[in-house]
């Protein structure tokens, strides 16, 4: 595999550039932009407010596509849980839904099973994350509900001329 530096550098530049603005209009830590989210899924939780909730999760998912496009190191994994989590949680403080751990439990398996077509690989790395970092091993119903929802909309979407079918990574 061939390294393209400059392209490796604009990416690196423009994450530090959506990271920066995050913090400046957020207040709250760039980790949460920076980092690949597996570490702070717990914290989803912490985080008030739409609106930071929101620009966290635009910041995140520029973060995400720029890595991913940049050829910068890292998976898509924990990032694809980390903004499921988050969306979760968006939804709770626009009163769309009730309990957040639940939510941000089958949010964050709901994401890898249509973003990345993870099934049941997806259920353990799930399963374990929300469990030793949520502490709560009792939140896997949700992940398997968020598994069967996601997988049906990855279904629908692989109908939709020219967005699918997404390569199986598990």
């Amino acid at each position: 595999a061939q390294i393209h530096v400059g392209r490796i550098t604009t990416a690196g530049f423009a994450i530090g550039v959506v990271a920066a603005v995050a913090l400046l209009i957020t207040q709250v830590d760039a980790k949460y932009v920076l980092g690949s989210g597996e570490g702070y899924i717990a914290q989803i939780p912490s985080l008030a407010g739409v609106g930071t909730i929101a620009i966290i999760m635009v910041g995140k998912g520029l973060a995400y596509l720029f890595s991913l496009g940049g050829g910068l190191r890292g998976g898509p994994i924990f990032p694809a849980m980390f903004l499921g989590g988050l969306m979760a949680a968006l939804l709770v403080e626009i009163g769309l839904a009730g309990d957040e751990p639940i939510l941000i439990a089958a949010g964050v398996m709901a994401s890898l099973a249509v973003g990345l077509a993870l099934s049941w690989t997806a259920l353990v790395i799930t399963a374990v994350v929300i469990g030793l970092l949520m502490g709560s091993w009792l939140l896997i119903p949700a992940t398997l509900i968020g598994l069967v929802i996601g997988r049906l909309v990855g279904m629908a979407l692989d109908r939709v001329p020219g967005v699918g079918p997404v390569p199986d990574l598990a």
